[in-house]
């Protein structure tokens, strides 16, 4: 693990071609100094990405990947298009992010989806995933029927799904 809250430059990573799992983040949201992901390009064994609380805004330097997880909490990214070509990605991190456009994860194999703290208000290009694990700040009347779409649904905000629809209900 490397903590980017002085670091910017993580060229010399480009010699570990083997690397599977990156972890550089900053100690805190937004503490870290970490902006660009550019030499992750030429790590082409890497699974596992962690670059939170730092000033990532741009990951277009991960479009090809073979990426299984990417963990992004707490950066300045808004933009998901460039994961729409990681068919292995199965896990994403995006808390307390810009990111308000879900639609470029439609057809990734995603199933552990975390949005808490996003400014997300459409949660339809979720609908008919295979998403198995979600958080997030939901609304229950705006987003139930969306939620619902999600045959594959096992735990909402670390509960069972049926507590969580149970909850709605009762609002």
């Amino acid at each position: 693990m490397i903590f980017s809250d002085q670091i910017t430059d993580i060229a010399p990573v480009r010699a570990m071609t083997r690397l599977q799992h990156l972890t550089i983040n900053g100690s805190a949201a937004h503490k870290g100094s970490l902006y660009d992901l550019d030499p992750i390009r030429d790590l082409p064994r890497l699974e596992y990405l962690e670059c939170g609380g730092a000033y990532v805004a741009d990951l277009s330097a991960l479009a090809g990947a073979k990426l299984r997880g990417l963990s992004c909490w707490g950066t300045l990214v808004r933009d998901l298009s460039p994961l729409r070509k990681l068919p292995t990605i199965f896990f994403l991190d995006c808390q307390s992010t810009r990111v308000q456009d879900l639609s470029p994860l439609k057809d990734t194999g995603i199933t552990r989806l975390m949005l808490k703290g996003c400014p997300v208000t459409d949660l339809t290009p979720l609908a008919n995933m295979s998403i198995h694990w979600l958080y997030g700040d939901f609304d229950p009347v705006r987003d139930t029927n969306t939620l619902k779409a999600i045959k594959t649904l096992v735990e909402i905000n670390g509960r069972p799904a049926a507590e969580f629809w149970k909850e709605s209900q009762s609002k």
